[in-house]
């Protein structure tokens, strides 16, 4: 094993691997909420489709 590899393996992984575990709770939070803001995007996005597409039907029943 080479010494960059050595050092990458045994110090650089280590310490980067100590960092995300510290931070885990706030990653899974940051997470969580770009998920929730997502969701509620595409729902706001498929009930104004959904809007459009009732209002266009009521208008074509009207006009039959």
């Amino acid at each position: 094993m080479s010494l960059l590899s050595s050092f990458v393996t045994n110090q650089l992984v280590k310490a980067l691997e100590a960092e995300f575990i510290a931070h885990e709770p706030d990653l899974k939070d940051a997470f969580v909420n770009e998920v929730n803001n997502f969701l509620s995007t595409v729902s706001l996005w498929v009930d104004s489709k959904l809007a459009l597409k009732s209002t266009s039907g009521a208008i074509n029943e009207k006009s039959s």
